[in-house]
């Protein structure tokens, strides 16, 4: 089994700049005043790949919203963006290339998706650390994880 994500290295480190929230917190990593706020991914059917977000990441928070050139948007409820953009080849990336969600809940999570079929491509269990990887309907790596960053964390909600 694989070792978990740099995200472990990056929580232990006492000088990084970037304000880690804890775990399953409704904060943006602020990083020299600037956050990330959006992703876009090219997918073969958009409203598949919408489906699969909004049952499994909590994206359909707001109205979504479309683009003459086909992309879709659709938010989360802390304003994350998700481009969803038409395309018939979407590139292969690397293996190590994905994205992740924390929540309080992997094991919740994984059982929701394990049960809708999803391929579940990894997982990683230590004390204060658990985390799954799913494939989404264009085969994009999706991390699902928890880690116990101190021992505030352990009142925190999905």
């Amino acid at each position: 089994m694989a070792a978990p994500g740099p995200h472990r290295a990056r929580a232990a480190a006492a000088d990084d700049p970037v304000k880690m929230p804890r775990a399953g917190a409704r904060t943006a990593v602020t990083v020299n005043g600037m956050r990330l706020n959006h992703l876009a991914l090219a997918v073969r059917d958009i409203e598949r790949s919408r489906r699969f977000y909004e049952t499994f990441f909590g994206f359909g928070a707001g109205p979504a919203t479309s683009y003459d050139d086909g992309t879709l948007i659709i938010r989360d409820a802390d304003g994350f963006d998700l481009a969803l953009h038409p395309d018939p080849e979407p590139r292969k990336v690397p293996d190590f290339q994905h994205f992740g969600f924390t929540c309080r809940d992997v094991a919740e999570r994984l059982a929701a998706l394990e049960d809708a079929g999803v391929p579940i491509v990894e997982r990683w269990s230590e004390p204060g650390f658990d985390s799954f990887k799913c494939l989404d309907p264009d085969g994009y790596v999706v991390e699902v994880y928890w880690e116990e960053t101190t021992s505030q964390d352990s009142d925190t909600s999905r």
